[in-house]
């Protein structure tokens, strides 16, 4: 049978001082409490206030009861106090993991137990069987309960001693600091738990001195390393310095925070602080008041220099609430000009190759055709002056039919310009309006087939510009020498790719003997411009069968779009 004595302590004013001093060490922590470890650091620094506070009533109540009475409450302060320090080591040092669930439970089962039965002592005697006092002194018979209680105790002890060297050996750098300052500042806890037993160690207080000196790390460590707040304090610190504009407004329209960007990016137009109404800022933009990620505000600055910024927004939710937004300002000014220079530059190269091509055109047909009407009225001039009337007038009816086919020609030229404008309206309802202008004047049958979905999407300006000029130069091959009654265009979309397929019931030709003049030009002519669009030319025919004129493009997003995500 085990007895233990309590005598009653000295320096009373020394314990008061030790439980105020951690009262309002507690007090400054609970401030941080939704930061991993700050609530269990708060726990621990209660029960040891409960455990000191304890030590002093009993020393200072009258009567065997109320000294019974405080005892429990020691020895509940003595239980927790060990458990609060363990879950802090495992929350501050990211190791809750590595313990199981199962024995979790185990362990905050095992004390609510010993609480309940220390609170419940009187009725079954587990964990003190008779008290009595010998003048001062409380002399307490133990029960099995009681070591029940200190073996969980040290258990608790020990994990968090072995988790506190392992978050040593498992972190480098400021981390591993922390660990060991908060490792060292532990220990004192436990010295002063064991010389509290030794009675020569009684003049100098080792419990509560060394619960003092315990805080005083703990606290110390925190005010200068942050150990709780780091991330928050690096957000702070990066939000500061970003250059991104930051705007914080909570669920009533407030803006409650901002950083330096973007009181330095309003401050040309208007005034923002904190404490403003959001709606300030939208009478002036009105692009704020319903932002969508991706959406771009242009805000005009002094010599009419305009600055872009791409906006963000992202809702700030707790627990299903809705606590306010945060508004994102990227400064997109440089990607924007450029992107509006590549843009200018794409338009100024397509206009000189069009010029090119024109050109190439004109000299290698126009100026060809005039140099044979220069020829055939030569011929006609010579025929009159010799008398041959009847040759002259065949040889005019011929140059009048070339002629006629001339104006043909440029009639559908300037037909095909005036469809250049893609950007503007789409490429089916140009092929459309074209083919069904073709058949009225050529009196040729058309037929447009179109897939379901539609391809402005699928295919840039440039590329729908190239395959419309290809589709009216196969058409105008096909006026000239395929003798047809029909031609059916058909666009598909299949494996990423948009096929064109124009097919003619004309006679055909043998590809194999197509004059070098008609590969340079007609042929020559469709296959480079499916070469600008990314693409490649097929033709498929042979004589008598008719022709098919097969183009193949790859899909891709727009000019604008695709210039974005190249600098993006």
């Amino acid at each position: 049978m085990s007895i233990q004595e309590y005598p009653p302590i000295e320096n009373i004013w020394f314990y008061l001082l030790v439980v105020g001093t951690l009262i309002s060490m507690s007090t400054y922590i609970w401030q941080f409490r939704k930061t991993p470890g700050a609530k269990s650091q708060v726990y621990a620094q209660i029960c040891k206030c409960t455990w000191l506070l304890a030590s002093v009533l009993m020393t200072i109540s009258p009567g065997l009861p109320h000294k019974l009475f405080w005892n429990n409450f020691l020895r509940i302060s003595c239980i927790l106090s060990p458990y609060f320090w363990f879950l802090f080591v495992v929350e501050i040092s990211g190791q809750k993991a590595k313990i199981p669930i199962t024995f979790r439970y185990c362990i905050r089962t095992i004390i609510i137990c010993l609480i309940l039965g220390i609170l419940t002592n009187f009725s079954h005697k587990l964990f003190w069987r008779y008290a009595w006092l010998e003048g001062q002194i409380l002399s307490i018979t133990l029960g099995p309960g009681v070591w029940v209680a200190r073996l969980t105790s040290y258990l608790l002890c020990l994990l968090a001693t072995v988790f506190s060297i392992r978050w040593i050996f498992i972190t480098v750098g400021l981390r591993r600091h922390q660990a060991l300052w908060f490792t060292f500042a532990a220990m004192f806890s436990v010295i002063g738990s064991i010389l509290n037993f030794v009675p020569s160690a009684q003049k100098i207080a080792p419990l509560p001195l060394n619960f003092l000196i315990n805080g005083v790390l703990l606290t110390w460590g925190f005010y200068h390393w942050h150990i709780y707040n780091i991330l928050p304090l690096s957000q702070e610190i990066v939000i500061h310095d970003m250059i991104d504009g930051l705007i914080v407004i909570d669920e009533y329209g407030y803006i409650v925070d901002l950083n330096p960007s973007a009181l330095s990016i309003f401050s040309k137009t208007t005034s923002c602080k904190i404490g403003d109404s959001f709606t300030r800022l939208t009478t002036v933009y009105p692009e704020l008041a319903a932002i969508t990620n991706d959406n771009i505000i242009t805000i005009r600055g002094t010599l009419n220099e305009h600055r872009y910024y791409r906006l963000n927004m992202t809702l700030m939710k707790t627990h299903n609430q809705c606590l306010g937004k945060i508004i994102v300002l990227k400064d997109i000014t440089k990607q924007k000009n450029q992107q509006t220079k590549l843009i200018e530059q794409q338009k100024a190269l397509s206009i000189l190759t069009e010029r090119q091509r024109l050109g190439r055109e004109i000299h290698d047909d126009r100026a060809q055709t005039c140099h044979f009407i220069s020829l055939e009225l030569q011929t006609i001039h010579f025929l009159l002056n010799t008398g041959q009337i009847k040759k002259a007038i065949t040889q005019l009816n011929q140059l009048k039919k070339i002629i006629k086919n001339i104006n043909t020609d440029i009639r559908e030229s300037i037909m095909g310009l005036k469809k250049q404008d893609i950007a503007n309206c789409s490429l089916e309802n140009n092929l459309h309006e074209y083919l069904t202008w073709y058949e009225k004047n050529r009196k040729i049958k058309t037929r447009l087939i179109l897939p379901k979905q539609s391809i402005d999407k699928l295919l840039s300006n440039t590329a729908k510009l190239q395959l419309l000029r290809i589709i009216q130069e196969a058409l105008t091959n096909i006026r000239k020498h395929a003798h047809a009654q029909q031609i059916t265009v058909q666009l598909k979309h299949t494996n990423r790719q948009i096929t064109t397929i124009i097919e003619d019931d004309g006679c055909g030709f043998n590809p194999s003997v197509v004059s070098e003049k008609d590969k340079s030009f007609g042929l020559g002519i469709m296959a480079e411009r499916a070469k600008e669009a990314g693409g490649q030319l097929q033709i498929d025919t042979q004589p008598g069968k008719g022709t098919k004129v097969i183009v193949h493009l790859n899909t891709i997003e727009s000019e604008v779009q695709d210039i974005e995500n190249t600098i993006g």
